[in-house]
């Protein structure tokens, strides 16, 4: 972050470069009159010690070249060479300061790009979260409780309602085709759990929002779906029907049970929940 002061860049380059060019143009013409008075004082000094009236003897005008010359080109050189360093201080002052400026605006534009950043993340987490509450909603809605009451019912009573020695399962293929109804309220479910998969995987909801909203009545169905046998693909049969049967059990075991990896924590013991 930049520190806002009460002067911006732009009033700051104004005020250097007004004060830098005032600066060279006083000085120079500091050094101007300067000259200007040098070389006059040096014709009446001359005038006044060596007055004659003009003459045409070139031996005359050879000895006044050689005393102006002589005298006065040092200053004017040495005052030549005060105006170029002046001129180079100025100018790299002018650098410096136009250094200063670039990097200054390289600093704000980061701010900015920061800035864009962060509201672009703002952004993404309030449409993650809008989502997560958009499939809350449908999760908790009449239609869909009405599903999972009926699903949850059916594979309760063969899975988990009484003890055995044996494992009870059950298979996914008998479960459609002796129980269609229920297995449509079954099928609705797993849909919803195939949607939100997608949706975790793409991060396109929340998932720490998700784990909090949908972890007690999501996670007992992970204990339902450890017991159920998807099957195999029957060798028999048209090939369009087994590669249909193959793209249903992969959904199955890709999209619909895979939701588990989605939690980083188990509960402690909710084999027992009802949804």
């Amino acid at each position: 972050m930049i520190p806002k002061s009460g002067t911006s860049s732009r009033g700051k380059e104004y005020t250097s470069g007004h004060f830098n060019g005032e600066a060279l143009g006083f000085s120079l013409l500091l050094i101007t009159a300067f000259a200007l008075v040098f070389v006059i004082g040096i014709l009446l000094l001359y005038m006044t010690i060596f007055w004659a009236p003009i003459s045409r003897d070139q031996e005359l005008w050879a000895q006044f070249g050689d005393f102006f010359g002589g005298t006065v080109n040092p200053v004017l050189t040495f005052l030549t060479l005060v105006a170029l360093m002046i001129t180079i201080s100025i100018q790299s002052k002018e650098l410096s300061h136009t250094t200063d400026e670039m990097r200054d605006a390289r600093i704000a534009q980061q701010q900015q790009l920061q800035e864009l950043q962060a509201q672009r993340e703002a952004q993404n987490t309030r449409e993650k979260r809008s989502l997560t509450i958009d499939m809350l909603d449908r999760w908790t809605s009449a239609q869909m409780r009405a599903h999972r009451t009926t699903a949850w019912d059916y594979l309760y009573a063969r899975l988990l309602s009484y003890e055995s020695s044996h494992r009870a399962t059950v298979n996914l293929d008998v479960f459609r085709r002796e129980e269609k109804k229920t297995f449509e309220h079954f099928a609705e479910v797993c849909h919803f759990f195939s949607d939100v998969n997608k949706l975790l995987d793409e991060d396109l909801i929340d998932h720490q929002l998700f784990q909090t909203l949908f972890r007690d009545s999501v996670y007992p169905w992970f204990r339902l779906f450890e017991d159920i046998n998807v099957g195999d693909v029957p060798s028999a049969g048209q090939p369009a029907q087994r590669e249909y049967e193959e793209r249903v059990k992969r959904w199955y075991e890709t999209k619909v049970f895979s939701l588990k990896k989605h939690f980083k924590v188990d509960p402690l013991d909710l084999s027992q929940t009802r949804t």
